[in-house]
């Protein structure tokens, strides 16, 4: 699979991923969480909802990317990271 001229397999086999995910998923459900929280009071009042909404997509992206790995990670086990 390629993205923008990388394959996507050396793009989850980067050091920075290894570093990153354990905290990532759950800053990202954090995120997600607060985002909904936010977005119903902002409703509620009857302000506007662009930043919850901002934090509500980033922490899905984060999560997402986040969960992306973990299962790619576990899916493959033959990885150098792993060794």
């Amino acid at each position: 699979m390629v993205f923008g001229g990388a394959s996507v397999v050396c793009w989850f086999c980067c050091p920075f991923w290894m570093i990153v995910w354990p905290l990532a998923l759950p800053i990202g459900l954090t995120g997600v969480v607060r985002g909904l929280i936010e977005c119903r009071a902002a409703s509620r009042l009857g302000v506007s909802r662009t930043q919850p909404l901002t934090g509500l997509v980033l922490g899905t992206i984060g999560t997402a990317a986040a969960a992306a790995y973990m299962i790619f990670v576990f899916t493959h086990p033959d990885l150098p990271i792993q060794d």
